[in-house]
């Protein structure tokens, strides 16, 4: 590229920054009897039946929790939908955070071997690869 200065032209050259790619560790958390893996730039708070993954740059969270009965959101059938998780069926409800109306969506799927529900929350990309990624134990 060629760029006026004064005293005549001068050339830069521009670069085009190349994306960091995302490393990611495993959580394993064996009283829901699930694994998943998570970008390693994540904190993790843990209790005995439930973790938040939170990323120290932007903030987004991703909660898991598990009982024998996980609440839901109480929302219209067309907020509500059906995937697949670790091969199984789960539910999906698509919610928005009570804090800032951001959207949130809430999986919740029975474990085979524990008889719990596990729910996992979240929203985007991040949330997507880590329900991708997830494995029952």
């Amino acid at each position: 590229v060629k760029i006026w200065l004064r005293g005549g032209p001068a050339e830069i050259a521009l670069t085009t920054p190349v994306p960091t790619p995302v490393v990611f560790t495993t959580y394993t958390n064996m009283d829901c009897g699930v694994s998943l893996n998570y970008p390693v730039d994540f904190t993790r708070e843990e209790a005995t039946n439930a973790a938040r993954l939170t990323s120290t740059i932007s903030k987004e969270s991703i909660d898991i929790a598990c009982a024998k009965t996980v609440p839901k959101p109480p929302l219209p059938k067309e907020k509500i939908s059906e995937t697949t998780v670790a091969s199984i069926s789960a539910t999906v409800y698509h919610d928005a955070s009570a804090k800032d109306g951001s959207p949130r969506d809430v999986v919740v799927f029975t474990h085979p071997k524990k008889q719990l529900e596990v729910a996992v929350f979240g929203f985007g990309e991040v949330f997507q690869n880590i329900l991708s990624s997830l494995k029952l134990l």
